[in-house]
């Protein structure tokens, strides 16, 4: 059953007055204003959603650093108690998602279903109306792209189809509004990069691997790509890859950050700033530490928290999306830096019995001379390697790449003496489920 594209189109003009309402904020009541429509999101959670009623019982909602953060495993845990108060079952939804993947298709025809990607470890069901798609969109178009080029953009997205990810379907009925070119990133690119050539998009939106590899069959079949706007989603740009697009074509990529659960959260309007200017009247996002106390001054990092303040089939409030980054310096409006790595996974090195952990956050945005692209795969209890990528006419010494590491795991307080060996690839795999490049992979006993 399609998805109805009336309240598609309520949701895409209802988002487009609350940008407005947003905008005419003065500056110096701004952050009050936010904070308004936050509160006023959690006070009507706590009267309908009988998740949220147990999960506040007897906490003082205005203080709102006090409510709980709810974790990844908190989120599966209660997924089901969620689907139910949307006024779903589980194992209709379960049943939906397993029945065969068409881009066309939703639950019951206002409501999407899907699963997040689990790259993160862990995968969870989600639901999405209609009406928030709709918002969605409107948002990433007029808050994002439009103000980039001044006019409605023409779009070549490639993702993973065949699945329920959200972000295929996303960008179908995107294609709804604003001309739309989709095509697979699990096809081989020359099944399809004539149909780019001749779509001749001005924005494309992918991986940044993907991203870079299609500008370079641009430029090899004669096409250039000078006006292309590039947006990376699903993963963060490298620095390498950044500056490969800079130097060799006069591209830039702005990074576009966004979850499964949470949807839209920031998008890099300056690729020459590394900040995310945030979707306001979406998505409300606070830093935490170690401790999961509030990080409020610039360039201190912290675990991105997110509130949703439009989802009315699946809310989240104070929901750790896992990743890290940190408040950008800014006199205007909050700004969050580009996401530097996640949290959720560690290194465990064991040598003679002495155990050692590194989160994965201290190795996984590394940057070495004349590799394009790398992970790091723990091989061994006390072993690593470093599968890398080298950049076009650049050839890596292993001998630095496994120095820069062991510096790393030192600062990263791992004294053990780990052995570290290198991996010369063509490429990178990616995680068959969504399309992006594990950067580091711990050790799994046999």
């Amino acid at each position: 059953m399609a998805l109805d594209f009336c309240a598609l189109q309520e949701g895409f003009e209802f988002q487009r007055r609350m940008a407005a309402r947003v905008a005419d904020f003065p500056s110096r009541v701004f952050a009050d204003g936010i904070r308004i429509l936050r509160d006023d999101y959690l006070a009507k959670l706590t009267k309908t959603n009988p998740v949220y009623q147990r999960l506040t019982k007897g906490l003082d909602l205005e203080n709102w650093s006090a409510l709980p953060i709810l974790s990844k495993t908190d989120l599966l845990r209660l997924q089901g108690d969620l689907i139910a108060a949307a006024g779903y079952d589980v194992g209709a939804v379960e049943a939906y998602l397993n029945s065969g993947f068409a881009l066309d298709k939703s639950l019951d025809g206002r409501t999407l279903a899907y699963r997040s990607s689990g790259s993160s470890g862990y995968c969870t069901s989600v639901l999405q109306s209609a009406h928030d798609l709709g918002r969605i969109i409107s948002a990433y178009l007029n808050q994002a792209l439009v103000p980039l080029l001044g006019r409605k953009p023409r779009i070549a997205y490639i993702g993973v189809m065949g699945q329920f990810n959200g972000g295929n379907q996303w960008a179908y009925y995107l294609g709804k509004l604003v001309s739309t070119a989709i095509f697979d990133l699990f096809q081989p690119l020359d099944s399809y990069i004539a149909e780019i050539k001749s779509f001749a998009p001005d924005v494309l939106i992918s991986r940044p691997r993907t991203i870079l590899e299609v500008v370079e069959r641009l430029v090899e079949s004669g096409t250039e790509p000078a006006a292309l706007t590039c947006v990376a989603v699903g993963e963060g740009a490298e620095e390498a890859i950044r500056a490969e697009l800079a130097d060799r074509f006069g591209l830039s990529i702005h990074s576009s950050y966004a979850t499964s659960e949470i949807g839209p959260i920031g998008f890099q309007s300056d690729p020459t700033i590394p900040a995310l200017d945030l979707y306001p009247t979406l998505v409300h996002v606070d830093l935490v530490d170690a401790n999961l106390l509030p990080v409020t001054e610039a360039d201190v990092q912290g675990t991105i928290v997110a509130t949703t303040l439009f989802a009315d089939r699946m809310p989240l409030i104070r929901y750790s999306t896992g990743d890290i980054s940190a408040w950008y310096p800014s006199d205007g409006p909050r700004r969050l830096r580009l996401v530097g790595g996640r949290s959720l996974k560690n290194l465990h090195f064991v040598v003679d019995g002495v155990v050692s952990s590194v989160n994965e956050r201290h190795v996984s945005n590394l940057r070495f001379d004349g590799v394009r692209e790398y992970r790091l795969v723990q091989i061994a209890p006390n072993g690593l390697r470093i599968d890398y990528v080298a950049a076009p006419d650049r050839t890596p010494i292993p001998n630095l790449l496994s120095h820069k590491v062991a510096i790393t795991l030192a600062s990263a307080k791992c004294t053990l003496p780990i052995k570290i060996e290198t991996c010369a690839c063509v490429e990178i795999p990616r995680d068959p489920r969504s399309g992006k490049v594990v950067r580091v992979v711990p050790f799994i006993k046999e």
